[in-house]
């Protein structure tokens, strides 16, 4: 054997022996073993949580959604209350007709006689039977009257005609003529607007058109005579129109 395989063999026999003291720094580690099968592991603390990080910047805006259905109808409100009634209420229009030429002759103080009737609206709001001097209001509202007067050449100066509720003169309804007579025929026009604010007695409040010369303001007190033609023409009438109902 020589001195080389001798060597060898110590060299195995030192490295094969536990009791060496190679051995004693790794515990037999050369024999292949672990160290943390030996020695006993520890599992370490949780750290603290860290800050919130920052916002991120707004994503897009999405695509709009598709409309939705609709809803099913609400139910309708109440009904409100009626408006006040406007424009034309109610009319009449009646007239004095110069039958075969014959004129008439109206005294001051008395009214003219309307013979015919003409259109009244379908209502009891107005009351007249002809041959009569009167209109009977029935109702209370504001009225509109209006009168067309034609007087005969031979009429009397001055004449003075008015609208009269209840016999008494409407001031600011006269109308005068101060043209004498037999200068020729002379048509006169007037109008007034008043207010019946109380219920009307039985008959209404009775309009006419009167001959006003006895009239304070005008004393003349003349008798008139309303034209008159052949053939027969309209030489009085008489348009009246409730405007509201107050």
């Amino acid at each position: 054997m020589t001195y080389s395989s001798i060597r060898l063999k110590l060299l195995l026999i030192v490295l094969l022996s536990s009791s060496h003291s190679l051995f004693a720094s790794c515990e037999g580690c050369s024999r292949g073993e672990s160290i943390a099968d030996i020695g006993n592991a520890t599992a370490a603390t949780a750290g603290l949580p860290g800050l919130p990080g920052a916002a991120g910047l707004p994503g897009l805006q999405g695509v709009p959604g598709a409309p939705g259905t609709p809803g099913a109808p609400g139910v309708p409100g109440i009904p409100g209350s009626a408006g006040l009634p406007g424009g034309l209420l109610d009319y009449g229009f009646i007239w004095k007709s110069d039958i075969g030429g014959v004129a008439q002759t109206v005294p001051a103080g008395t009214s003219i006689i309307f013979d015919q009737g003409g259109a009244f609206a379908p209502s009891s709001t107005f009351t007249f039977a002809p041959a009569s001097t009167t209109v009977a209001i029935n109702t209370v509202g504001t009225y509109l009257v209006r009168y067309v007067v034609t007087l005969d050449a031979g009429h009397a100066v001055p004449s003075t005609f008015a609208v009269a509720l209840d016999g008494v003169v409407l001031a600011g309804s006269d109308r005068s003529s101060w043209i004498a007579g037999g200068a020729g025929s002379i048509t006169m026009v007037g109008e007034i607007i008043f207010r019946i604010s109380t219920t009307p007695p039985v008959g209404g409040n009775l309009v006419s058109i009167r001959n006003a010369g006895n009239n304070p303001v005008n004393t003349a007190g003349a008798t008139t005579v309303i034209g008159s033609s052949s053939p027969a023409t309209t030489s009085a009438s008489l348009f009246i129109q409730k405007l509201s109902n107050n």
